[in-house]
């Protein structure tokens, strides 16, 4: 049964993420568009630690968005995360892709307000970021109004 297409929505795939517990940082097309930059997106993509008690708070989020696996299409079940470094879900609140934390970065001092992996987590995609949106073929950040 292929679904019909839903706008992602960021606040409902976050509220079900918080009221379930689970640490993310959020990543990719909305990160992108919080910085003031204009960019469409077909999805919710946010960066998870690898860590099993975080996997069960997503499990319980993802039942709360009734997730589903796009092909072959099959509900999401309790412990489909375990050994996967990634996953894209339909969920009634939009295409979720969770990215799994790689090990092996450097550490660093946590930034103001935000613990050590949230930090980490955010400082290595913002340096992507930074190196995909001031090239000189991607454009340049829009001046603030």
């Amino acid at each position: 049964m292929s679904r019909p297409p839903v706008d992602p929505d960021l606040a409902a795939v976050t509220a079900a993420l918080l009221a379930a517990g689970a640490t993310f940082v959020v990543i990719g097309g909305f990160a992108v568009i919080a910085n003031d930059f204009v960019r469409a997106t077909e999805d919710v993509d946010f960066l998870i630690p690898d860590d099993d008690a975080n996997d069960r708070a997503l499990d319980a989020a993802l039942a709360a968005l009734d997730a589903r696996w796009l092909a072959p299409e099959r509900p999401y079940a309790a412990g489909d995360l375990a050994g996967r470094e990634h996953r894209r879900l339909w969920t009634h609140a939009g295409l979720v892709d969770e990215l799994r934390e790689i090990h092996g970065g450097l550490p660093i001092d946590p930034l103001p307000g935000l613990d050590s992996w949230h930090s980490r987590s955010m400082l290595r995609r913002f340096a992507i970021f930074l190196n995909v949106t001031y090239s000189p073929s991607h454009g340049s950040r829009p001046a603030r109004t």
